[in-house]
């Protein structure tokens, strides 16, 4: 209806002299407003009726089109109930209807004909309209209307001229663009007319949507840090001990952005905080050949040092780049780096899984197909356009009178004595140590685990706010826990690339005569209510833009991440296997501690800002943890004033 409105309002509005028109629009009233309900094959009048007043625009067809578009889109639910609700007295006395395609499918027998068939409607039936405008697409496939009136048959003849003209414009204007335009009702009017136009003056975009609650501490990052301190760079390094199709290899890569449309996100805050999703992107891809240099390995971190000190533009996207580095023939170094604005470690080995999997296909000569979009990622941005509206007095109620300030000047330089840790909002000097737990003890932790139904990340969440007791001696803490964020019900969201994790202020409370299990399970449950609810965060904002203060000061990720699948059919020639040997992926808080657990063994990182913590203190700190996780099997049972 967009087009043939747009051309008969140009049509009407040239014979009327008028920069609006009043038309009664008659519609077949099968709309989808629930889900559970099908009624595209119920027989019954479910015909609606509704008067709008579409504008007239401007002095170009495209104008009036968008005009129309925004102008139909605002009715709610395409004006069913209207009747009901607002009765049918006083009327326009102009009315089209577009019956749509009525095509003869090879397989029928049988198809309606536009040949006459006599009079269908009784004369005395008189509708008062001055002008009734019915037609569709007819079994011939041509587009026809039937114009019924009472102004005389000079106007009408002059009116089926110029409405076939306004048609032909319309045609000849759309046939010519080689894109699609988003207008205001496409993003939800998210977004303004003016700031569309100059989002998508060079691109062509699929979708806009708020952006998530992640994305937007990392657009608050970086707007606010005074020099490139190379956090939220994500950077993981692949060894593959055999040739690579270099064409092939690029090929993957791009058939994989064209794939994510997580992958191809940008971001502008002009108004509000948005994501931009353009439908496609062009891969950065970088070859480098080293093999007849000495000193690879150098020539390698020299490659990483050149890639980290090229920054990212949030609001031109391209957010991740591949570099390719040859040194032997059959030796291969691959750098990943992106911008965490556009990915997270659950993402990864999906990414890695379907890149290695089309390079199969390609060194196999199979044909692509149907190119098939990862759909969750537009499906969890809807959702969460709606759940995160919601109100969430309960976070505040939560988090209510409690003391956020962690007091670790223990831990500091005497030059960073009495500085807040809440309030410090960039680090300069980002390092981390590193520490491993495995053996007896790591076994009996995960016997614990499973007895109890417990987690690693309940076990490590633990420790560390105990650790923090250690040194400020409060009963209570609240750490930011890192979830996957994919508890959506979205389907397919596992498999998906994108950014989806949140940050969740988990508050942790010691008791001396609660026992260690008993706190362990309450951890367990609270982490359970704040995933199940973290979704009605209104865009939780890890930044409390007020005062420009931290939520958090510190932050603990467990990292569950999926392992990367590899599967290997016929020659194993036209297979990659990665061998991963380097990552740096730094977060901006003052303390952020990671554990993954792999084989048998427990691997735990502390990065701290180095600017203001002793390395002595923070290799102490990592000792305590450990300690206190091997006191959990045997005293579990017992109140913390064990320890």
């Amino acid at each position: 209806n967009d087009l043939l409105l747009a051309a008969l309002v140009r049509a009407l509005g040239k014979l009327l002299g008028e920069h609006e028109v009043a038309i009664l629009l008659e519609g077949h009233g099968r709309e989808s407003l629930q889900e559970d309900i099908d009624i595209s094959k119920t027989m019954g009048w479910f015909t609606s009726i509704l008067p709008v007043v579409l504008p007239i625009i401007g002095k170009n067809i495209e104008e009036t089109i968008i005009a129309v578009k925004e102008a139909l889109r605002a009715i709610p639910n395409k004006g069913i109930g209207y009747g009901f609700l607002k009765g049918y007295k006083q009327l326009p006395k102009f009315s089209f209807n577009y019956l749509g395609v009525f095509n003869k499918e090879d397989k029928e027998d049988w198809f309606l004909s536009s040949e006459a068939s006599g009079i269908s409607v009784s004369q005395n039936n008189k509708n008062g309209l001055w002008l009734d405008i019915n037609g569709g697409v007819t079994a011939s496939g041509q587009l026809a209307f039937f114009v019924r009136g009472k102004l005389g048959m000079k106007w009408m003849n002059d009116f089926a001229t110029s409405f076939k003209q306004a048609l032909e414009i319309v045609v000849d204007t759309t046939l010519v663009m080689n894109r699609s335009y988003l207008t205001p009702s496409d993003t939800q009017y998210l977004v303004r007319q003016d700031l569309l136009d100059k989002l998508q003056e060079t691109q062509e975009i699929e979708a806009i949507y708020w952006a998530n609650s992640w994305q937007a501490g990392l657009i608050y990052h970086y707007l606010n840090k005074t020099a490139d301190d190379g956090a939220y760079k994500v950077q993981l390094q692949w060894r593959y001990h055999t040739a690579v199709n270099e064409n092939y290899f690029m090929q993957a890569w791009q058939l994989a952005l064209n794939h994510y449309p997580g992958l191809r996100v940008r971001f502008n805050w002009d108004h509000e905080l948005i994501q931009i999703i353009d439908k496609k992107a062009v891969l950065d891809y970088r070859f480098r050949d080293i093999q007849k240099l000495k000193n690879k390995e150098a020539a390698i971190e020299a490659i990483r040092i050149e890639d980290r000190k090229e920054d990212y533009d949030l609001t031109k996207g391209n957010l991740l780049r591949v570099y390719l580095i040859q040194l032997k023939k059959e030796e291969f170094v691959v750098l990943y780096s992106s911008h965490h604005a556009i990915t997270d470690g659950w993402s990864n080995p999906n990414l890695w899984g379907y890149v290695h999997a089309m390079y199969a296909d390609l060194m196999h000569g199979k044909e692509q197909g149907i190119f098939l979009e990862d759909q969750a990622y537009l499906r969890a941005q809807e959702y969460l356009q709606v759940a995160c509206r919601k109100p969430n007095a309960w976070l505040f109620d939560y988090l209510q009178g409690i003391d956020r300030r962690l007091d670790v000047s223990a831990w500091c330089k005497p030059s960073a004595k009495g500085i807040d840790i809440l309030s410090y909002k960039i680090t300069e000097d980002l390092l981390m140590k590193r520490i491993s737990l495995s053996g007896v003890i790591y076994q009996s932790l995960e016997r614990l685990i499973n007895r109890e139904g417990l987690t690693w990340s309940n076990l490590m969440m633990w420790a560390w706010s105990k650790v923090l007791c250690m040194y400020d001696h409060k009963k209570e803490h609240v750490v930011g826990l890192m979830v996957s964020g994919r508890g959506l019900p979205i389907e397919d969201i596992e498999q998906s690339v994108g950014l989806y994790i949140n940050l969740l202020p988990l508050v942790i409370r010691h008791d001396s005569s609660a026992s260690i299990l008993s706190i362990l399970k309450t951890i367990q449950k609270d982490t359970i209510m704040l995933n199940q609810r973290s979704y009605s965060f209104d865009v939780l904002n890890l930044f409390e833009v007020k005062d420009l203060q931290r939520s958090l000061s510190n932050v603990v990720v467990y990292q569950n991440y999926p392992r990367l699948k590899q599967e290997h059919d016929g020659d194993a020639g036209f297979h990659l296997t990665p061998v991963f040997d380097w990552a740096r992926d730094f977060y901006h808080y003052p303390l952020h501690l990671i554990a993954s657990e792999n084989a048998g063994t427990l691997d735990i990182a502390l990065q701290y800002a180095g600017e203001l913590f002793e390395d002595e203190k923070i290799e102490e700190v990592l000792q305590r943890l450990v300690w206190l996780l091997k006191q959990i099997p045997a005293h579990c049972h017992e109140g913390e004033s064990i320890l």
